[in-house]
């Protein structure tokens, strides 16, 4: 999902009033103690499903609008200003945990580390600063192989992670199979594989504002010239667009115009 490129259930706690809590101590006391039961020896160790970890926290609808307004296209960072790993880690993760069609994710995200390609990359993206000046550069990218062994991948780590029987999958493997093998030409692959990436996308940008990140998405680079510094093409990669993440400069002029966005009359549709 994310690779690195470098130079040549616990259920809640709830709160008691002390006068409760008084009372359920009490009766606790005089309470006689239940004789212990036996118990059958514990059945042979079972493979346990791991399950998906339950929401704690939620965020105000104010606050998140909030962030969302906060957040804009930043054109000019700082680049004495870097993000902290604890918060790059969290990004990366949101990426990852960004959804997919099928859960296939026929994509990687390239974290480009490396000074020196950072620019020999600017060139190639109408010279912006923010190739070189963010505090860190992502490069989204296809998977140019999407076939049967991408699906047998995707398999394994389902299987892995709910902790089941890879032939428990047998079902939902044909399905995906089948998917993957009607699309009619390789464009059409390409295509739709570019959109789960843009979901990835977006949903990094969102989770950057809500960490108080700035960033930038950059369509306008050119692909074959990023694939060849990059040596994308190598690891069945191409790619489509890239990311800056770091802070605003204090004179970065964007920052402070008015967000434009279409009134909601035009936006959505009620039916």
């Amino acid at each position: 999902m994310v690779a690195r490129v470098r130079g040549p259930g616990v259920a809640p706690a709830r709160c008691v009033p002390s006068a409760a809590r008084h009372v359920c101590r009490t009766a606790a006391a005089r309470a006689p103690r239940a004789r212990p039961r036996h118990r059958p020896p514990h059945p042979p160790a079972r493979r346990r499903a791991h399950t998906r970890t339950p929401t704690m926290h939620t965020i105000t609808e104010q606050a998140l609008i909030g962030q969302l307004n906060w957040r804009y296209a930043t054109k000019k960072f700082d680049p004495a200003r870097k993000i902290p790993e604890a918060t790059f880690q969290a990004l990366m993760q949101a990426a990852r945990l960004a959804p997919s069609s099928y859960g296939l994710q026929p994509y990687a995200v390239v974290i480009v580390t490396d000074g020196a390609l950072r620019q020999a990359l600017r060139p190639h993206s109408w010279n912006q600063s923010q190739v070189t000046d963010a505090s860190h550069f992502m490069v989204f990218a296809v998977r140019t192989e999407l076939d049967q062994a991408w699906v047998d991948h995707t398999m394994r780590v389902m299987a892995s992670a709910r902790g089941v029987e890879r032939a428990s999958l047998a079902p939902w493997e044909g399905m995906v199979s089948g998917f993957v093998k009607g699309f009619t030409s390789e464009a059409a692959k390409h295509e739709w594989s570019a959109k789960q990436l843009y979901m990835a996308g977006g949903v990094l940008l969102t989770a950057a504002a809500l960490l108080g990140v700035d960033a930038c998405p950059l369509e306008g680079i050119d692909p074959a010239k990023y694939d060849q510094v990059l040596g994308l093409e190598a690891r069945r990669l191409h790619a489509l667009f890239a990311v800056a993440l770091g802070y605003r400069a204090a004179d970065d002029k964007h920052a402070r115009a008015a967000k434009a966005r279409l009134p909601e009359g035009d936006m959505f549709v009620r039916l």
